[in-house]
This record gives C-alpha cells, sequence and structure tokens, in this order.
C-alpha cells in the first residue's frame, strides 16, 4: 500500500512544483497529494493564431511585442493552446530526481517516470474520466474518476498542492500583485515569454520562475525559489508537436491489476486485507 501511494506522489511531483509560488498558504516542507484527476486534462484550441514577435490588433496594425513588458506583455500576447504535445526532461526536488516523458493528445495525456523508486506510468483516458496510475516494476496501480472525492479536511496539519498540466492560456491568468517581471527573451534558441511571481507567506518568500516557449506554449524550464534558494524545478530536453497517436497510447496494458479509489476508502477492503494477512503463515 505505502508502494502504490508513493507512487501517486511521485506522478503529482512532476507538475506540481510550480503551484508552490502561486499559494499563500504553501510551506516549503508540504505534503504533495493528488488532487482530482479532472484537474490534469489539457484544453485543446486550434483557431488561435500563431505566436510571433510581433502580433495584429483589431484594427490590423502591428504591435510590437519585444518593447512590452509586465502585465502589458501578458495582455498583448496572442496565445494557443496545441491539441498534441510531447516533451521530455527532468523534474527535481528535495533531493529527488525524475526523468520524464509526457504525450498530450486533446484531453487525453501519459507520462512516464524514471526515479530510485523505479519506472511509474500515469494516463488519463479523457473518454472514460479516468486517471490510471501504476509501477511497471510492481505490476500494481490505482485508477481515479473524475467524480472521486477525497475528504481532507481531517488533516490540518497537512498541505496540499493541486496538480495540473497546464498549457495555453491558462499559463497566462492573471496574477495581479504576484506578477514581479514578465518579458520576451531566449533559452537554449527558443523564445520565450519569462514570467517571474511572488507570494509571501509567514515563513518566508516563494518567488516561482517560467520560461514559457512562444512556439508550443509549455514552460521549458521552471524554478521554484524560497528564500533565495532553488528547492525545485523543471526542464524540458525535448518538446515537439509531432508524434503518431496510437490506440495504447492513452490505455492501461492489461497485465497491471488496478485498484479503485473508492476501495482504498471501503471498510471491506481493509477488513478482506487483513484477512488475507492472517492465513498468511
Amino acid at each position: 500500500m505505502k508502494k502504490v501511494i508513493f507512487m501517486v506522489l511521485v506522478f503529482v511531483l512532476v507538475f506540481a512544483i510550480t503551484g508552490c509560488g502561486d499559494s499563500g498558504d504553501t510551506e516549503p516542507e508540504a505534503t504533495v497529494s493528488e488532487s482530482a484527476a479532472g484537474g490534469a486534462q489539457a484544453e485543446a484550441t486550434t483557431e488561435a493564431n500563431a505566436p510571433q514577435e510581433t502580433t495584429e490588433a483589431s484594427q490590423g496594425e502591428k504591435i510590437d511585442l519585444s518593447s512590452k513588458k509586465g502585465q502589458e506583455l501578458l495582455d498583448a500576447l496572442s496565445v494557443r493552446t496545441l491539441d498534441k504535445l510531447y516533451f521530455k526532461g527532468t523534474s527535481y526536488a528535495e533531493g529527488m530526481t525524475i526523468e520524464t516523458i509526457t504525450y498530450i493528445y486533446k484531453d487525453n495525456y501519459r507520462t512516464e517516470s524514471k526515479s530510485d523508486m523505479g519506472e511509474q506510468v500515469a494516463i488519463y483516458n479523457a473518454d472514460e474520466g479516468a486517471l490510471y496510475s501504476y509501477s511497471v516494476t510492481d505490476g500494481a496501480g490505482m485508477i481515479f474518476y473524475d467524480d472521486d472525492e477525497m475528504d481532507m479536511e481531517d488533516d490540518e496539519d497537512e498541505e496540499y498542492v493541486e496538480a495540473d498540466i497546464t498549457l495555453g492560456e491558462e499559463l497566462f491568468t492573471d496574477l495581479g500583485g504576484m506578477l514581479v517581471d514578465a518579458e520576451l527573451t531566449e533559452l537554449n534558441g527558443y523564445e520565450v515569454v519569462y514570467i517571474e511571481s511572488s507570494t509571501s507567506t509567514g515563513e518566508g518568500e516563494w518567488l516561482t520562475r517560467q520560461w514559457i516557449s512562444t512556439e508550443y506554449w509549455y514552460p521549458l524550464k521552471f524554478e521554484s525559489v524560497f528564500n533565495g534558494a532553488v528547492i525545485g524545478g523543471y526542464d524540458v530536453d525535448e518538446i515537439s508537436s509531432d508524434f503518431e497517436v496510437t490506440e495504447d497510447l492513452f490505455t492501461p496494458p492489461d497485465d497491471i491489476e488496478f485498484m479503485d479509489l473508492d476501495d482504498m476508502f471501503n471498510m471491506d477492503f481493509y477488513d478482506e486485507y487483513d484477512e488475507d494477512e492472517e492465513e498468511t503463515p
């Protein structure tokens, strides 16, 4: 059971680091937990114009983005969300390093990760409204459905970070007073929008730094900084919108034994588990 729960936390770590700088309630020793699986869907929009250094205003004139900074720049961007996206990278936090490969197609996604805990896979199938999270090594996993609810009210001493795969326009929500800087620059040969936001807590100051590609509208790099020290982040090594969508890409394998989230909170399951333990010689 502990292996299965830790496996879920590993997947959340890949996507949750950026949330640290955006929540005033987050503490540096927070526990990362999975929220509703439906929150991890990427919204596809294909009719927007491709990004470029200058964009057309409604009257047809050109707008020079290179001269704009801060919220003015963010408001002037012509953002789109791709139907397909593949990226490979490395996430890190608190001495843990995880290599990940992610495929996104419309509302579906698949993430394969490798760490000291072994090889893990998370698949969200939009047609089923289900997130399959499993360990390749153990051959076991869990299913989280969109309508599953986890009651966290009794865990007052714990902090939870929502896990999202955020793409396109969702990356540029109004940060208000948290916005420190936004400017057009380059990273590893890609044009990117650099965004820095800040949140103060009772323990100190969180900074979130993101370098968002204007070609793919996904962060090529991000960092979470607490009181001047980088505590976690993510670096993209490869990114593309060109890959083959196969039938099995967003379908879990038949040889994995899955446990429904509802079973975890079902007393009959625990009673049956205890009986099996007693019968074991």
